[in-house]
């Protein structure tokens, strides 16, 4: 019996000290998950690397007396320490199975199995080493035998302590309504102070700080004699340097050619706010560019560069301007031609109009004079009748009438109401870029309330159809208890397509939502909970935190049952994501 015991203890010990430095980890350093510690496995693997080695001595000490060494109960049969063995495991098993019930409370998991577990281990173990032993000592190189048949056994011993502190440090946490959601405390902050500034994109950084780099003489040089890419470095440079850009100004009037490539002649166009050219100069210059460059982005550039020379340099090339506006075209340049034309007087906004107006159905043209229409002239009364007429035309014009009701005035939108059916048998996706849920989500309550017909009564469009659509209209443009009641409803339709896509509805309402999600969450069924848990993940109303930290802190604790711990950790997934949030107060 001593021999066994000499044999058991080393693993005993590793057993305990590993335990409790697991538990340690986890506790102090709860937002570190205790198996990526880099320590985790080397540990782990010198201390069983000991053990053996303890081990071995004993075996050493005994010598070729290991049968004698052994208890007479065990010399004679092993039956009973196998029995015995099985009976350890089969008592670990059924308590690990209890632990599973709903109605257990977390001390089970915390205290309970780690306790059952590390008697029914060592018993095991010490029932098990005693048969190795006695079936080793009949055997040549009876030592390394043992030790080899024991392998498989002990290896049970660093298993079983990373199962048992992770089982203590997960209960732990669960237990603290602070911890539940495990996160570094200082990571919402760093990520609060990361997304509180606007991201600048590394190479426009690099850009910026070579140009930050370059000395005058560098720029002026490049200018005169340096290559096209130089030059268009330079000629943006000139645009940060305001005091250099009106020296160089002989530079940029050179760049300033419609035949020239196009970065130069855009920074070139753009320079010429900051340079001291004439209007005598410059207008003749940008007017060219303007009709003969290929680059749309360079001729709508020289266009809005003209405002700087004033309303009657502008006026003196009006015709030009207003034969931009026409179908081949790209909108930049429509629109930046209307926006010039409109401060020269009636006359010219009369002529503008009319040109956008024949605009409107001219294919990539439509959207750009829809928009110049509402936006610079002021006349939605024109998009308006568009919209109205051509909502029940051909399939292209019905496509240009629904991407137009979001450029309308909230008050001119009603006007597709009359032809709601029409703009909801459009919908064909229900993705971001769907016009059809473009026109339904910019038509506010009306296509809320046609969206919720559809899922209760599906006509135009099928039922995971219109449940994306809920998900991506604005909750905010019908009242809460109307959007609470259909997101509710199909959040427990059979269709799982349909259940989670109503579930992200109910997280976007936020804290009236709440209720409801809470009985997704104690329901029995699976599904529900799993509706439930989709709705906390998609939650962002900052304004129910504390509403949330009260329902945690409700269902946590150490006699806090397996169910209301599912309800903690979901409401953890909330709390986390509000947490991480964009504050820039912190």
């Amino acid at each position: 019996m001593k021999l066994i015991r000499s044999l058991v203890f080393p693993w005993f010990v590793f057993f305990v000290a590993a335990v409790t430095a697991l538990v340690i980890l986890g506790v102090r350093f709860p937002h570190i998950p205790v198996k990526t510690h880099p320590l985790y496995g080397v540990l782990f693997g010198a201390g069983a690397v000991l053990c053996l080695l303890a081990n071995l001595r004993s075996l050493g000490n005994v010598g070729i007396w290991m049968l004698e060494s052994l208890p007479d109960s065990l010399r004679y049969t092993s039956s009973r320490w196998i029995f015995r063995a099985f009976k350890a495991a089969a008592i670990a098993a059924v308590f690990w199975f209890v632990g599973r019930l709903p109605w257990v409370p977390l001390v089970w998991q915390g205290v309970v199995i780690p306790t059952v577990f590390t008697i029914c281990l060592f018993v095991l173990i010490f029932s098990l080493i005693g048969p190795i032993l006695k079936f080793s000592a009949n055997m040549a190189w009876s030592r390394a035998f043992s030790i080899i048949l024991s392998l498989p056994i002990l290896a049970a011993v660093p298993a079983t302590a990373a199962f048992i502190g992770q089982n203590i440090v997960t209960a732990y946490r669960a237990s603290q309504p602070n911890l539940v959601i495990a996160a570094d405390p200082n990571a919402a902050s760093q990520q609060t102070q990361t997304s509180a500034a606007t991201p600048q994109d590394p190479a426009a950084a690099a850009e910026s700080a070579k140009i930050a780099a370059l000395k005058d003489q560098e720029i002026t040089s490049w200018l005169r004699v340096g290559k096209p890419e130089q030059k268009a470095f330079a000629l943006r440079a000139l645009n940060e340097r305001k005091p250099l850009c009106a020296e160089r100004t002989r530079e940029v009037i050179a760049a300033l050619d419609a035949k020239g490539p196009t970065d130069n002649v855009l920074w070139a166009v753009k320079a010429v706010d900051c340079a001291e050219v004439r209007a005598v100069v410059a207008m003749p210059r940008l007017a060219q560019i303007m009709v003969e460059h290929e680059s749309p982005e360079v001729r709508a550039s020289a266009i809005r560069a003209m405002k700087k020379y004033g309303n009657e340099n502008v006026r003196q090339i009006a015709y030009l301007l207003v034969k931009r506006i026409n179908e081949n075209e790209p909108p930049e340049v429509v629109e930046a031609a209307a926006s010039a034309l409109a401060p020269l007087g009636p006359e010219q906004q009369r002529w503008s109009a009319n040109r956008l107006k024949g605009l409107l159905g001219s294919g990539d043209a439509t959207t750009g004079a829809a928009k110049a229409l509402i936006q610079i002239f002021g006349r939605d009364d024109l998009v308006a009748e568009y919209v109205s007429q051509n909502l029940t035309g051909p399939e292209d014009r019905r496509r240009q009438a629904m991407e137009m009701i979001c450029l309308l005035p909230k008050a001119k939108r009603e006007i597709a109401d009359p032809h709601i059916a029409t703009v909801v048998s459009f919908v064909k996706t229900a993705d971001e870029n769907d016009p059809g849920l473009k026109a339904l989500r910019c038509m506010g309550r009306t296509g809320f309330q046609a969206i919720r017909a559809e899922l209760n009564e599906p006509k135009h469009l099928k039922k995971p159809i219109a449940a994306r659509a809920l998900a991506l209209m604005n909750a905010k443009d019908a009242p809460d208890a109307e959007v609470l009641e259909v997101a509710s409803q199909c959040a427990q339709d059979q269709d799982a397509e349909v259940r989670t896509l109503c579930s992200q509805t109910l997280g976007h309402i936020g804290a009236p939502a709440l209720p409801k999600i809470l009985e997704l969450l104690q329901s029995g069924d699976k599904d529900l909970k799993e509706a439930g848990r989709i709705a906390l993940q998609n939650f962002d109303d900052p304004e129910a935190r504390d509403e949330l930290q009260k329902i945690r802190a409700d269902n946590s604790g150490w006699m806090a049952n397996n169910k209301k711990l599912e309800i903690a950790k979901a409401v953890g997934t909330a709390l986390q994501k509000l947490q991480t949030r964009v504050d820039p107060q912190g």
